[in-house]
């Protein structure tokens, strides 16, 4: 039996090596170099997480031009509009009319529809606002990278590429420039990779510590597999990765500590995230939210603690910067 179960690890292991590298090597480039495609791949990556959450929490997708799933879409997608285009004053509005607009819909239909409206629209808005907001978070972590450029905190380049000149040559001119502005001009956007190496860290630590030295559970009820032990070494992982990252940057020693710190509150934060989405999978019964990717199930699962980090790194770097 342990024989058969170490060859599944193996194998599941194998598989999250073969399609998680090059799938993160592509998410890099884009995130540090893109705009526009930035704003696309960020959108196409919602669309998959709401079409895997409202999978997860049963939202009917009947055979109608105007679903309750489709009101879902739009708002997470206009969400990221607006944020990414600077028109964030607008995103009261657009809640209390995607609320009206949807009732309304409701109350002219509703002799020919039946269905339990509430739930579908409660799910609806929660899916919108839960993976629309968290995910225009790398919008604002490029602007405020932008301002941190402005006073010196964050460097424009690094001085790893600038050791290698040829490297940076290639990636320099693997720049994107399609959309509202050159991203080359400004230099790479360093600060969207902090929330998603920070994740990556705390993945990585967390899987193979809790392998190796798992023994208490976390929350057995909602992870049996999940271990303190295995998120101790996520913590860590998540600290360490934050502050190798700025090695690699080239941001000032003297933030080190502070972005070991952070590293530790966003691991914290990722290990919630899990939890959270853990909750609705077992609610669902379900073991992943999708097989989109072989060997990690489906992209919900590998963003549940991206999710929560987004936000959490944002302020903790907004607010540090406000009050210096």
């Amino acid at each position: 039996m342990n024989v058969q179960y170490d060859i599944i690890l193996m194998h599941t292991t194998k598989q999250r090596i073969l399609y998680g590298y090059p799938l993160g090597a592509i998410t890099v480039a884009i995130l540090v170099y893109g705009d526009f495609l930035l704003y696309v791949f960020i959108s196409i990556m919602s669309l998959i997480l709401m079409k895997e959450f409202y999978q997860l929490t049963g939202l009917r997708t009947e055979r109608r031009i105007v679903t309750m799933r489709r009101w879902g879409y739009c708002l997470g997608l206009m969400i990221l509009f607006f944020v990414y285009s600077g028109r964030t004053q607008y995103l009261d509005l657009l809640i209390v009319a995607f609320i009206m607009i949807a009732m309304i819909h409701r109350l002219a239909n509703f002799p020919r529809q039946k269905g339990d409206f509430l739930r579908e629209l409660s799910i609806s808005i929660l899916g919108g606002i839960f993976i629309g907001f968290f995910m225009s978070y790398f919008f604002r972590l490029k602007d405020l990278g932008i301002e941190l450029r402005w006073i010196g905190i964050m460097p424009y380049g690094n001085k790893w590429l600038e050791a290698c000149p040829y490297i940076g040559t290639v990636i320099h001119n693997i720049g994107w420039s399609t959309g509202k502005s050159n991203p080359m001009s400004t230099g790479p956007n360093w600060l969207v990779l902090l929330p998603i190496i920070g994740s990556w860290g705390y993945d990585f630590s967390a899987f193979f510590t809790g392998r190796i030295f798992g023994a208490a559970k976390l929350a057995p009820f909602i992870s049996p597999k999940k271990t303190v032990e295995g998120m101790i070494g996520g913590l860590i992982g998540c600290a360490t990765a934050n502050v190798l990252i700025a090695m690699f940057i080239g941001i000032d020693p003297r933030f080190y500590l502070f972005l070991f710190i952070v590293g530790l509150i966003m691991g914290t934060m990722c290990q919630l995230g899990d939890l959270g989405i853990s909750t609705i999978k077992r609610e669902a019964g379900a073991k992943d939210s999708a097989s989109l990717i072989p060997g990690h199930g489906g992209l919900l699962d590998k963003c549940d603690g991206l999710l929560f980090v987004l936000p959490t790194a944002y302020y903790l770097i907004y607010f540090a910067y406000s009050f210096r």
